[in-house]
Order: structure tokens, then C-alpha cells, then sequence
């Protein structure tokens, strides 16, 4: 019973050697109190034990409870710490895309600028060609007018023909005419 209470096997001991002593001695009264007395300081020291071990397994349990308690809030807060390492690579990622896909946008817009630009440049570039060309032939056709009425004044003067002169005149009164119409034109 002592091992099974786990109480120490001396007590017992102590108690069955005082419980024989008594005995011994003829001292019935107080060998018969002696179990009694016994029983009291077992029964005391037993609720002591029962109280203590009870104790301590109520203190153990509340170590595991809160031990157990820490470890679900320690699991929790790595799960909320990766949440947020998980939500801030994200944020990372979109922000990343985001300047990205705007760095692709300016580039885009930067190089159809430059080509409208050097569209424009190169019509612009063929306009001033074409009125060039435009002018320097604008100056061809009246040079031509001027050696073509200086070879028609050259003749009305050498004509003796009335008739003849009249003729001559009147081709040059018309091509001045003409000349002066595509000058206005123009």
C-alpha cells in the first residue's frame, strides 16, 4: 500500500516498529492509539502528498496548457509574418510590373514621337525639294519667254511685211498674255 500511495517505506516501518514497541512493553493504551496516531500523521501526511502532487500536476497541466498556447501563437504569427512576406513580394511584384509596364508605355510613346517626327521631317524634306525644282523651273520658263520674245522682236523688226508684222505682234501680245495668267495662277 505504501508503494502504491507512495509513501515512503520508512514511515510505514517506523510506524509498525513504534506499534511493537508499545506492544512489548505491555502498554495496550498506547499501543492501540499508536495505529490511530499513525493513521493521522499518514492520513495528514497523504493529503499533503495528494495535495502537492495534485498541485503539480495541475501546474504541469497549466505548463503544457500555456506551453501548447505558445506554440499555436508562435505557429500563428509565422503563418501572419509569411502572410505578409507573402503579400509584400506580392506588392513588390505588381509595383515592379507596374513601373515596368510604364517605362514599356513612355518608350512606346517616346519612339512613335520620333518616328512621326522624322515622317514629318521627311515630307517636309520632299516638299522643300519639290519647290525647288518648282522655282528653278518657274526660272527656266521665263528665260525661255525672254530669248523667245527677243528672237520675235529681233524678227517683227526685219519683216517688211505689213501683213507679216501684224501676225508676229499679235503672237507676241498672246504669249505675253499667257505668261501673265500662269503668273497669277501661281
Amino acid at each position: 500500500m505504501a508503494e502504491k500511495l507512495k509513501i515512503p517505506q520508512v514511515m510505514d516501518d517506523a510506524a509498525k516498529n513504534i506499534t511493537l514497541a508499545y506492544k512489548k512493553l505491555q502498554n495496550n493504551g498506547k499501543s492501540f492509539r499508536s495505529p490511530e496516531i499513525n493513521k493521522k500523521s499518514n492520513d495528514s501526511w497523504l493529503s499533503k502528498t495528494k495535495t502537492e502532487a495534485f498541485l503539480f500536476a495541475k501546474i504541469q497541466w497549466n505548463n503544457e496548457k500555456q506551453e501548447q498556447h505558445i506554440d499555436s501563437l508562435e505557429k500563428l504569427n509565422r503563418a501572419i509574418l509569411d502572410q505578409k512576406q507573402g503579400e509584400s513580394k506580392r506588392h513588390r511584384n505588381v509595383v515592379f510590373i507596374l513601373i515596368l509596364i510604364f517605362g514599356l508605355a513612355a518608350i512606346s510613346v517616346f519612339l512613335f514621337w520620333m518616328y512621326t517626327y522624322k515622317q514629318n521631317e521627311i515630307l517636309h524634306q520632299k516638299e522643300l525639294s519639290r519647290i525647288s525644282m518648282l522655282r528653278l523651273q518657274n526660272i527656266r520658263n521665263r528665260v525661255s519667254p525672254h530669248f523667245i520674245f527677243n528672237i520675235l522682236n529681233h524678227e517683227i523688226n526685219t519683216v517688211e511685211n505689213k501683213e507679216k508684222y501684224q501676225e508676229m505682234m499679235g503672237l507676241v501680245v498672246f504669249l505675253r498674255r499667257s505668261l501673265e495668267i500662269a503668273e497669277q495662277i501661281l
